[in-house]
């Protein structure tokens, strides 16, 4: 009884074009079509015999193809092409009988397709590719028909075989492979079963991961700089408001804003030096808001906020599977993540060592490499770097490289303290109250009783510790006038307390729509400073000389403000 795969070859052989004779493994002729029956009778003796000799002299080859004899006898047959007779090897037959199985039209159906097809049958033996496979991996018709997937993965050309593991499984499967050495693919295997349940082929689809990696790249740094995203906006707006609200009456300040004008019209190296909480992150993103570069990303990295064992890995990336705990789909680092944009690098002084190579190797070349890639990537973002520690002292103890601090120091800005620019106190409280009444939708007012202490105080937190102090007075204060015993204890102790009398004398207060003069300002201070320091018992000389006055200055003044 004859099996469906016989019966498929047969008529494959009926209409083919080609004189073709099917055959037993003894050489016995089981089906010659029309155009080998012509040949044949043209040529003396019996057809059979005739068969037959042809077919001994290449029964030999299927011990080598490694098939069952019953599997040979199937599929071994004569073309006789003109008046030369071919024997056609096993893969020749299976290629031309494959059109027939899985349609007459599969070529044309292959060859439509944008994504690489790859067919072999279903013992494994390479029957189709079409010209997109071959555009995506370099391999030809001839590299690959004809042969086992085995064996292409024993001559490297494959690195895994998707076929082996579907013929396995029998069922549909994806694997990423390497193809022909470099190409990276997506290859997706499906099965194709015959009504017994048998596999008669194995079809592949391979898709070509380099623009699907490209794209994941940009949903990674898109999703690290969205984490970044809402914090820019508030510092944006922050910013927008200080530059119109807040100017500076200190020197220094003046000078420090004016360079980074200038600054933020060149792609050179800045580090900012100064104390914490002076605003050198706010000054490092001026410069960027300021630049051609003020709508790419702003990336603040705290050196000193990252584990050492993960530095590497969050600054400048990972590949999949490129060390135990890494993402599977990789991850970008923070430095790409800045590209087009400013990576501001706070707290530099605290950057390990063993990393210090690679950022200087980023300055000096702009490419990074991911933790686990062999592959540079470029990336074009301008670097700004701070740190509230003595760079020259980190050096001398080994712990900063002399090289890098050159390469970050191209411009040194240092940011003064807060009592270095205590003129700039009353401004800053200002926006800082009509700041947090905003936030809070309040409108709390401040009474100058509160400005005294603030001026009295030496501020080790700078700028940020005034920031936090006027905000949690507005928010705990229990009346819309906020008084001294609403400062914090360390701000309002016994050394100053004294002052409160002084609100029987002027009973203004602070707030952000003050119409106080500027010599009103001034008068009001000198008084209150005079009356703290004039209720002490204090010989008149001694006092002229401690507060750097002339003494008959001195008395006048005390006589203008009514003062003991």
């Amino acid at each position: 009884m004859k099996n469906k795969l016989f019966l498929d070859l047969e008529n494959f052989i009926h209409y083919s074009d080609s004189p073709c004779c099917l055959t037993d493994s003894s050489g016995q002729p089981l089906y010659i079509n029309k155009p080998a029956q012509h040949i044949y009778t043209s040529l003396p003796g019996s057809i059979t015999d005739k068969v037959k000799s042809y077919a001994k002299k290449n029964l030999a080859t299927s011990e080598s193809l490694k098939i069952s004899s019953e599997q040979y006898a199937l599929l071994r047959s004569i073309v006789i092409d003109g008046e030369n007779f071919t024997h056609v090897t096993i893969k020749n037959i299976a290629s031309d009988g494959f059109d027939t199985i899985l349609g007459r039209n599969i070529n044309s159906i292959m060859e439509s397709l944008q994504e690489g097809v790859y067919i072999t049958d279903g013992e494994g033996f390479t029957q189709r590719i079409n010209h997109a496979y071959t555009a995506l991996t370099r391999l030809t018709k001839k590299n690959v028909e004809g042969i086992h997937v085995l064996e292409l993965v024993n001559q490297g050309i494959f690195d895994s075989s998707v076929t082996a593991t579907v013929m396995h499984d029998k069922v549909t499967s994806s694997k990423m492979q390497k193809i022909n050495g470099d190409k990276i693919c997506l290859v997706t295997g499906a099965p194709v079963f015959d009504e017994d349940r048998q596999i008669i082929a194995v079809v592949n689809s391979a898709l070509d991961l380099t623009e699907l990696n490209k794209l994941q790249d940009s949903l990674d740094k898109s999703k690290v700089t969205l984490k970044h995203k809402e914090n820019e906006l508030k510092r944006l707006r922050g910013y927008i408001v200080e530059s119109e609200n807040v100017n500076s009456f200190n020197m220094e300040m003046k000078r420090i804003n004016k360079t980074c004008e200038k600054l933020s019209k060149f792609n050179v190296p800045v580090i900012l030096l100064g104390e914490t909480g002076t605003g050198k992150s706010n000054m490092a993103y001026r410069i960027h808001n300021s630049s051609d570069r003020y709508d790419k990303p702003f990336i603040e990295v705290n050196c000193g906020a990252i584990p050492e064992t993960l530095f590497e890995s969050e600054l400048f990336g990972h590949v999949q599977g490129a060390f135990t705990g890494a993402l599977k789909s990789g991850k970008v680092g923070l430095i790409e993540s800045a590209d087009g944009g400013t990576l501001f690098l706070d707290e530099i002084g605290e950057m390990p060592l063993s990393l210090q190579v690679k950022l200087l190797t980023f300055l000096q070349t702009n490419k990074i490499r991911r933790l686990g890639e062999s592959l540079d990537r470029s990336v074009d973002a301008r670097v700004i770097s701070a740190t509230n520690k003595n760079p020259e002292d980190l050096i001398e103890k080994g712990m900063f490289r002399e090289d890098l601090y050159y390469r970050l120091s191209l411009v040194n800005l240092k940011v003064p303290s807060l009592r270095e620019r205590m003129e700039d106190l009353s401004s800053l409280t200002t926006y800082m109250l009509d700041k947090s009444n905003k936030k809070h939708n309040l409108k709390k007012r401040m009474s100058n009783e509160v400005f005294y202490y603030l001026d009295k105080y030496h501020w080790p937190g700078n700028i940020r510790e005034l920031e936090h102090t006027i905000e949690q007075m507005v928010v705990l204060s229990s009346d819309d006038i906020i008084r001294p015993y609403d400062l914090p204890c360390k701000i309002f102790n016994d050394d100053t307390q004294n002052i409160t009398s002084v609100g029987r004398h002027d009973s203004r207060v602070i707030d952000s729509s003050s119409e106080m003069t500027l010599k009103e300002f001034l008068e009001f201070h000198e008084k209150n400073f005079l009356s703290n320091h004039s209720n002490k018992s204090e010989d008149i000389n001694r006092l002229s000389e401690k507060l750097g006055v002339h003494r008959t200055t001195l008395l006048r003044k005390l006589k203008k403000y009514n003062l003991q």
